[in-house]
């Protein structure tokens, strides 16, 4: 089990999610890429909010649906899902957050609009200060482009919801509460954090959001792993 990867793998998945929560709403189908970090990842997302994540150069993918997580990988020619949300919840009360994983972003203290405009994979968008305090105190201001174009609204609504509302739900209320009326789709997040390369609204097919096995959940043996590390 992988375990470190995929938790680090979570905390660069937070870096798309930086600026942005909104609710679930029945929207149209579409896909979308782009970089975080070094990463190129593929996102799609379904109108009833599922979404599955694939990086580029790993055969892993995620896929979020009915408020849970997956991790997908294949072993030894088998196809192994991982249903993350107990490991998730194990780790966050390891961390002392009471249901949320930890982020690199921790409490959004302001969004504030520059009057700047950017445009980005073509689509225009209205420029923001973002300033955030993180889980050690420091705070970190950062520039994020918006827009109110509706297919990335479309996908930057869906990803969200389905990813950071299993991850952390109390961070994802409070970006929540932090949002702009208006430009609700990320085109871009700091300097490299995110940024958004290409988006279609053409439907994604069905099958790439089937699980190909039975899902396991590892809460219990993350929970077995930390009490034999304590004794």
């Amino acid at each position: 089990m992988k375990l470190a990867t995929d938790t680090h793998r979570i905390k660069r998945i937070f870096i798309f999610l930086a600026a942005m929560l909104l609710p679930l709403a029945a929207l149209a189908g579409g896909t979308a890429t782009i970089q975080t970090s070094g990463d190129t990842m593929q996102i799609a997302w379904q109108d009833d909010g599922a979404v599955r994540i694939d990086t580029a150069g790993k055969s892993a993918y995620m896929i979020g649906r009915n408020g849970k997580l997956y991790s997908v990988r294949m072993e030894n020619g088998q196809p192994q899902v991982i249903d993350m949300t107990g490991m998730i919840k194990m780790l966050a009360a390891v961390a002392g957050k009471s249901g949320d994983m930890p982020t690199p972003f921790g409490q959004i203290d302001s969004i504030t609009a520059t009057g700047d405009s950017a445009t980005v994979a073509g689509i225009e968008g209205r420029v923001y200060k973002v300033t955030v305090t993180d889980s050690d105190g420091q705070t970190e201001t950062r520039k994020t482009v918006l827009t109110d174009d509706p297919l990335v609204v479309a996908m930057t609504q869906t990803y969200v919801d389905a990813l950071l509302g299993a991850l952390a739900p109390k961070v994802a209320a409070s970006l929540n509460a932090k949002l702009p009326a208006d430009d609700r789709g990320l085109l871009r997040s700091g300097d490299g954090d995110f940024v958004l390369i290409a988006i279609s609204g053409e439907e994604p097919d069905a099958s790439l959001f089937k699980l190909p096995a039975k899902p396991k959940d590892m809460g219990n043996l993350i929970q077995m792993m930390i009490r034999k590390s304590q004794q």
